[in-house]
């Protein structure tokens, strides 16, 4: 899991930097989003049928799915100590410490769903997303949205 930790702590460094604007910060938690997808190579199901997978080298939590593979070689990629350690441990109880990183890993991704990049004066969250600031956020919006989210908030 290291490799991913590092990944994981050195874009949270970067989102503290004072310097960023909001739609950088929005862009810096994308990226760590699809950054773990990636790297634990991750499925979605299909929310009509409620299946994830029918992989049995995935586990499955809810719609998400993790390549049990991916995890056994994240854990191998520690080192000689945690490899050991993994390699004494029963199977069941193997099974057990994928379906931990497994949970661990669908909260870290709900929970970043859910973090906002704006803060009020006090540096807490605000309790609605953040407008969009760049142009290029700006230039994605239809003439409609625009007027409604951006300028109407102004009036």
């Amino acid at each position: 899991m290291a490799p991913a930790i590092n990944v994981i702590n050195i874009i949270l460094a970067q989102l503290q930097a004072r310097s960023l604007l909001i739609g950088e910060q929005e862009t810096f938690v994308q990226n760590l989003l699809g950054t773990i997808i990636a790297m634990f190579e991750i499925k979605i199901g299909d929310i009509n049928s409620g299946e994830a997978c029918e992989d049995e080298s995935y586990v499955q939590q809810g719609l998400l799915c993790i390549s049990a593979v991916v995890i056994v070689n994240h854990i191998k990629n520690q080192g000689s100590f945690m490899c050991d350690c993994y390699e004494r441990l029963e199977e069941t109880d193997q099974q057990d410490v994928i379906n931990h990183i497994t949970t661990y890993m669908m909260v870290l991704i709900a929970g970043l769903q859910l973090v906002k990049v704006e803060w009020d004066g006090d540096n807490r969250a605000l309790d609605k997303d953040a407008s969009p600031v760049l142009l290029a956020q700006l230039s994605k919006l239809r003439h409609g949205v625009f007027l409604k989210d951006v300028l109407d908030l102004f009036q």
